[in-house]
């Protein structure tokens, strides 16, 4: 019996990774089509990363859902620069939503004035500590 549950495991963690990897498949053509102009070609990447798409793991008020919905608006009437905008603003939400699940912070900002006057760009503060 644990050898069926660790099979059902194992093809289930494939399935997964097998609509990832489509995933990442049609969102590189449907990059390239818009790239290239390719109307044709964009609405059917399009529509089959919807149909890739996990079901019911999206919030439709989500920023992500309502850009989906943008494209999918703007190929469906043939909008290429539409779709195109809508395309960049997507690749947008998702590099923020990759920084924000790897847990990488804004980089950090350089001082741009000294704030205790010595010439260190530190603030002055110190800390001793006893061993």
């Amino acid at each position: 019996m644990i050898n069926g549950a660790i099979s059902g495991a194992s093809a289930t963690q494939h399935t997964h990774r097998h609509h990832e990897s489509g995933n990442a498949q049609n969102f590189k053509a449907l990059d390239s089509s818009l790239q290239s102009g390719d109307l044709a070609g964009a609405q059917k990447a399009f529509q089959a990363l919807q149909q890739n798409a996990p079901k019911g793991g999206a919030n439709s008020n989500s920023p992500m859902a309502k850009d989906m919905e943008a494209l999918g608006k703007a190929l469906s009437s043939g909008d290429v620069g539409a779709a195109q905008k809508a395309f960049a603003t997507i690749q947008t939400d998702m590099q923020a939503r990759r920084a924000k699940h790897s847990g990488q912070a804004s980089p950090p900002t350089t001082p741009t004035s000294d704030p205790d006057g010595d010439g260190d760009n530190h603030s002055g503060s110190t800390i001793n500590i006893k061993v």
